[in-house]
């Protein structure tokens, strides 16, 4: 919008799609534990590698300073997949 009363408001912006690489910052939606012992939680992750497929390898970091890895891991909404962060 460029501020003049009366003026249109410009059209929304629509984003390409962005691939995934080495170095990005990513959110990993830790599925929990097989004993209940960690619940299921979203983690800021760095992608360590990326998959002919598309899938990527993680360092994630938990919220209470614990580090893991998670590989092979696919984009989408559910635990154990990956998103980007929003944009804010």
């Amino acid at each position: 919008m460029s501020g003049i009363v009366g003026a249109k408001a410009d059209p929304p912006v629509t984003l390409a799609p962005v691939a995934p690489t080495v170095g990005r910052i990513v959110i990993y939606s830790h599925p929990g534990g097989p004993d209940g012992a960690d619940n299921p939680r979203e983690c800021a992750a760095v992608v360590t590698g990326v998959d002919e497929d598309g899938a990527v390898s993680l360092f994630v970091m938990h919220p209470d300073g614990a580090c893991s890895s998670a590989h092979h891991v696919k984009h989408g909404t559910a635990f154990g997949t990956w998103h980007w962060p929003p944009r804010v």
